[in-house]
């Protein structure tokens, strides 16, 4: 429940944060995050198919 106040509070906030911090910076955070996010699924599709291939029978 901790870490649902936290984003919370960055989402009341978020406005003034890209007024602080500028548009570049927020524009650069979000295609950061876009590339972790990407590098997360990637990871879990290779899992997974590796998984699969070893219940494969044969």
């Amino acid at each position: 429940m901790r870490h649902h106040g936290g984003c919370a509070l960055v989402l009341l906030s978020a406005e003034r944060l890209q007024r602080l911090v500028g548009l570049r910076v927020v524009s650069a955070f979000e295609k950061l995050m876009g590339l972790i996010l990407d590098s997360i699924s990637v990871e879990t599709l290779i899992r997974g198919l590796k998984a699969l291939a070893r219940s494969w029978p044969g």
